[in-house]
């Protein structure tokens, strides 16, 4: 509906006029709404073609800043001085290192909203027939599974293994959408911006201002494979690399030139409240679960099942959270900040351009945000006053936040 007012019509419904110093976008259908964007407010370029829109000439653009984003829609032709242009030095992964960021990008919970809004979108379309076909073939599967469980002598309950194929099911599939949408993959430099290219179906086109922190994620995988994937203002660009290619492109696309400033790490004292969520949920699991085997209550089944998975996973967030601890690395430097901190199951880096500054503010040493972080925030509470350890928060324009936990305050006050 939008492409049909918006863009086939937009002559009657559209006003889109580009100044020097800001754009002024006029939409009116039944509410009339002005938008003006001060250009160098503007942080991500983006525009977006899907098959649709290539049949129609059209492609979509939105602009995104610090508050917000505005869409609007041009033709296919259309010259406009906003639009993502064709940077420089072009770096194409190979389809290897796409795959891998395609696995590590795919989340689970996205993949299960996305099987859940096809299928009953699907089902609306082709009837109630469709919908009960895929949920008997999710059953089907399931009791293939149990069969073949019960012959190696493992009894799981087939509801478990129901639940465990719709999930990995739904993953697939959003690791097949990530892979398609993150083919045809290349980044490269022009002017202050990075620019990204990607897709197969639906096109995409970034460009990106350079003022910005650079993301790294890790998993289980990454951590295996000694590989990261990185991310500028939540748009991948570099699937796939190592940490001396990492340093190189910091440097070649973003200006951050490591001076060899030692990392600061937390001491092994520090283990516990690094791991204390999943070792907790370890204890109870186990000992509920321990409970219930004594006790010989052989018609619970199916709580066994689920009190052995969570044992099964907090011991893997303990073993996890315990190589995140040894790979979490905190610089401070005069060109950038990199401070790590784990979120879910996943360890993320942030490399903020120019960093935190230390001063001096009523004889007492703070660290002021300069450069890119919007603010940051240093806690102790009690315990962490005698080990002489502490909290410090950063946070960054994206409404993002990052916490490196449990850190020594006398090294920090000596960067």
């Amino acid at each position: 509906m939008k492409l049909i007012f918006f863009f086939i019509l937009r002559r009657f419904f559209v006003k889109l006029r580009v100044e020097n110093e800001f754009i002024v976008l006029e939409k009116k259908l039944f509410v009339t709404v002005k938008t003006v964007l001060y250009r160098d407010k503007i942080v991500r370029v983006q525009t977006r073609r899907t098959p649709i829109m290539r049949v129609l000439g059209a492609k979509e653009v939105t602009l995104f800043t610090q508050g917000g984003k505005t869409r609007f829609y041009l033709r296919g032709n259309e010259k406009c001085e906003l639009l993502p242009k064709r940077g420089k030095s072009v770096i194409k992964p190979r389809f290897c290192e796409v795959l891998f960021g395609a696995f590590i990008d795919a989340r689970a919970l996205a993949g299960i909203t996305f099987f859940a809004v096809a299928v009953n979108k699907i089902g609306k379309i082709l009837g109630e027939n469709y919908l009960d076909g895929v949920i008997r073939a999710l059953f089907t599967t399931a009791e293939s599974v149990t069969e073949a469980l019960a012959i190696a002598h493992i009894v799981i309950p087939k509801a478990a293994v129901f639940f465990g194929i719709t999930a990995l099911s739904a993953w697939l599939i959003g690791f097949l959408r990530k892979l398609i949408a993150l083919s045809r993959f290349e980044v490269g430099k022009t002017g202050g911006a990075v620019a990204v290219r990607s897709g197969f179906v639906t096109l995409y086109e970034n460009e990106l201002v350079l003022n910005s922190a650079v993301i790294s994620r890790e998993t289980f995988i990454s951590v295996l494979t000694a590989r990261k994937t990185l991310y500028c203002r939540n748009v991948m660009i570099l699937p796939c690399a190592d940490s001396r290619r990492c340093e190189r492109f910091l440097r070649a696309y973003f200006a951050m030139k490591p001076n060899g400033a030692p990392p600061i790490k937390s001491p092994l004292r520090a283990f516990f409240g690094h791991c204390a969520v999943p070792m907790w949920a370890l204890a109870i699991f186990l000992g509920l679960f321990l409970l219930l085997f004594v006790s010989g209550n052989g018609g619970a089944l199916l709580l066994r099942s689920v009190l052995a998975a969570d044992v099964l996973i907090s011991a893997y967030l303990v073993a996890l959270y315990a190589m995140y601890m040894n790979r979490e690395n905190h610089v401070f430097s005069p060109d950038f900040t990199a401070i790590s901190c784990k979120k879910a199951a996943a360890l993320y880096t942030a490399y903020i351009p120019r960093g935190l500054s230390p001063k001096t503010v009523n004889s007492e040493r703070v660290f002021a945000p300069r450069g890119y972080a919007v603010s940051s925030v240093l806690s102790q509470s009690a315990f962490q006053r005698l080990s002489g350890l502490c909290d410090l928060k950063i946070t960054l324009p994206e409404r993002s936040s990052f916490r490196a936990r449990l850190v020594p305050l006398a090294e920090l006050y000596r960067c």
